[in-house]
């Protein structure tokens, strides 16, 4: 698990935000069941750990951000815009 979220469900007490079943050293083995829902929670992490990946294609939300705040959004939905439109015109209708 990535250690970034650590403390997540605190710190965003209202936020859905969904964390795999972690083993400690009191409890060795997960069971079963425990690692049939890692498993589906890590194949429903895929597509977004991907999308963000492509994001991070455009150098810049890859590099530190060095322009003003009030551009940021801006900034960020026009690159959501160009990835939304190359990940379209990959896919064949």
């Amino acid at each position: 698990m990535d250690l970034g979220y650590q403390g997540a469900n605190d710190d965003y007490p209202l936020a859905d935000i969904v964390l795999p079943i972690k083993r400690t050293r009191a409890k060795k083995e997960l069971t079963r069941s425990e690692k049939i829902m890692n498993t589906r929670k890590a194949k429903a992490r895929i597509p977004v750990e991907n999308n963000i990946a492509n994001l991070k294609k455009f150098k810049i939300l890859s590099n530190k951000y060095r322009n003003l705040k009030e551009h940021y959004s801006a900034i960020f939905k026009s690159v959501c815009f160009l990835s939304n439109f190359r990940t379209l015109e990959r896919i064949p209708i």
